[in-house]
């Protein structure tokens, strides 16, 4: 227990910045009503940027049509790809917010440099078994059957990495680097953990399909994530296994990504019906006990695994 739940660095350098500021006598960092408000002003700041490009076409598109010009359109995948790459917005609002107003450098966000390429590719690896393993118990269960796909291409696939990439570094930065790492500086981790994942877990509670048990699961895989960041002190890992996890389950596997519409991908993955249970019905596999079963195997496995020896320690 004291391995699980020991401070990481990145944790540590910020505890310390915080308590730069702290008055005499006070706790440092902001309480958690504070801390989650704060998320939130930044995040919907950084969608309100990130759907300008959107604007603008649809601006276009009618003056376009009102002029009798040429009508021009995009394909699902143009819209989903306009709606993700301008998301790295975001994450620069949150790095640029967390160093000039809490006076904190990125590194405490998890933007470790030393060896960031290595935990990046561990990430992938990760991402891909972790989520191939959910899909196999789908199969296993006769929840899932499984087709090629013959509306995929190797450049829409290319095309969507970098889109996930950024997607999955969005989330992970503004709930696991920024929002956990901004509750420890006053709480425990354990409280700072199951806060943020909640509150990911929220941020989905607009889609398609959304019920109880795809509410627990995105908890569950904040919960794998929040502990990703700690055992390995950065941001790179967690943020792989992000992005990786919607790539194959959106444009390999072709499963809806947490309730949003099919895209183009290699295979295309029919839910049984009558097995929603298991399947997760409308909202897409995230939804249901094959992803469950998963990340609780994932979060247990986790744990067992030991930590990044800090060079600092601070017991909770």
């Amino acid at each position: 227990m004291r391995d699980l739940f020991s401070v990481p660095e990145i944790i540590v350098e910020a505890r310390e910045s915080a308590l730069k500021k702290a008055k005499p006598g006070k706790k440092p960092g902001l309480i958690w009503i504070l801390s989650v408000l704060i998320t939130l002003g930044v995040e919907y700041l950084g969608v309100g940027l990130a759907l300008v490009p959107l604007l603008v076409i649809a601006v276009i598109k009618a003056i376009v049509s009102e002029t009798g010009g040429y009508a021009f359109g995009f394909s699902s995948d143009g819209i989903m790809m306009l709606q993700l790459y301008p998301l790295f917005i975001i994450t620069i609002l949150f790095i640029l917010y967390a160093r000039f107003v809490e006076k904190r450098k990125a590194r405490t966000l998890g933007f470790v440099k030393k060896g960031f390429l290595l935990q990046y590719v561990i990430g992938i690896i990760a991402g891909f078994a972790v989520f191939s393993l959910a899909v196999g118990i789908g199969h296993l269960t006769g929840a899932i059957t499984i087709a090629s796909s013959t509306d995929a291409n190797v450049v829409t696939f290319i095309l969507y990495c970098g889109a996930w990439i950024i997607q999955g570094m969005e989330e992970e930065v503004v709930c696991r680097g920024f929002l956990m790492t901004t509750l420890a500086r006053r709480y425990s981790i354990p409280l700072a953990v199951i806060v943020n994942s909640v509150f990911f877990a929220a941020m989905h509670l607009l889609n398609p399909g959304i019920g109880i048990l795809p509410f627990i699961n995105l908890t569950l895989f904040g919960i794998f994530a929040s502990l990703l960041f700690i055992k390995t002190n950065n941001i790179w890992v967690c943020s792989a296994v992000h992005s990786v996890w919607n790539l194959v389950q959106g444009n390999f596997y072709g499963i809806s990504v947490s309730g949003n519409d099919q895209l183009s991908s290699f295979f295309r993955t029919t839910f049984v019906d009558g097995k929603e249970l298991w399947n997760g019905g409308a909202f897409g596999l995230e939804g249901g006990l094959c992803v469950t079963i998963v990340l609780v195997l994932g979060c247990v496995i986790t744990c067992l695994i030991p930590g990044k020896k800090n060079k600092t320690a601070e017991e909770e």
